[in-house]
């Protein structure tokens, strides 16, 4: 167990290594764009000329689609709650910010002329939902300790 807390598996480490949830929520969200068009449209279908067994290869290329396509899913269910209880908290302006700056891929700079505040705000904002995003994701692990 490292200072931060132990951190969550990944399915399919193959060094059994443990990654702690906020972070892995970042990287995440900030591929997000990237890995949605990766879900939709592989680079292949087909293997490449090699000695390995193309079969193989080609169950890995289905096998990445749909863990990168289970990743979007629960991104997406994730956002979804989180919308629902800053609506209900009264603070849907940050989940706004958080949705132009990871899911639309606006500057935070964007984003606070859109939304006529602060030049700092849409950071704030931004990491907060991040927080609570990792959490939603990966429960108790999404919390930085």
């Amino acid at each position: 167990m490292d200072r931060e807390g132990e951190g969550v598996m990944l399915p399919g480490a193959a060094n059994d290594r443990r990654v702690q949830g906020l972070p892995l929520t970042v990287k995440l969200l900030k591929k997000y764009r990237l890995l949605q068009e990766c879900a939709r449209h592989p680079a292949s279908d087909s293997p490449r000329s090699c000695d390995c067994d193309p079969c193989a290869i080609l169950e890995n290329l289905r096998c990445s689609r749909g863990s990168t396509a289970d990743v979007i899913e629960k991104i997406d269910l994730a956002l979804k709650a989180a919308q629902v209880a800053a609506d209900a908290g009264c603070y849907g302006y940050k989940v706004e910010a958080f949705t132009r700056r990871y899911i639309q891929g606006e500057t935070y700079e964007d984003i606070a002329d859109a939304m006529n505040c602060g030049r700092n705000s849409p950071a704030r904002w931004c990491k907060e939902i991040m927080e609570e995003m990792a959490i939603r994701l990966f429960g108790v692990n999404g919390i930085t300790w």
